[in-house]
């Protein structure tokens, strides 16, 4: 069965550019594949998930992050989108 997992915190960064970089990096580093970075956000596949981070402005250098991940099943789809909320906690810092 089709499943969504979705993931998200504020972050402060005066970067965002730079920080999509970063997140990108640690996406194919985490095994993701056909990671992309557009305008609206960093993507990539995993084990059958897809999944998007995105940022949302809510004042002057800040914003939602969100990641949201699709898959066809429940513990996968659940299990990817928690690697990315640890990673995109953990392991991104971006220093203005």
């Amino acid at each position: 069965m089709a499943s969504l997992f979705w993931h998200s915190s504020s972050r402060g960064t005066s970067q965002l550019g730079q920080l999509k970089l970063v997140i990108s990096g640690k996406l194919r580093d985490h095994g993701f594949q056909n990671v992309e970075i557009s305008d609206l956000d960093v993507k990539g596949s995993k084990n059958g998930t897809f999944t998007a981070i995105a940022h949302f402005k809510i004042a002057d250098h800040r914003f939602w992050e969100v990641a949201m991940t699709s898959g066809g099943d429940f513990p996968s789809t659940r299990t990817v989108n928690d690697e990315v909320s640890r990673m995109l906690r953990d392991e991104i810092h971006i220093v203005d």
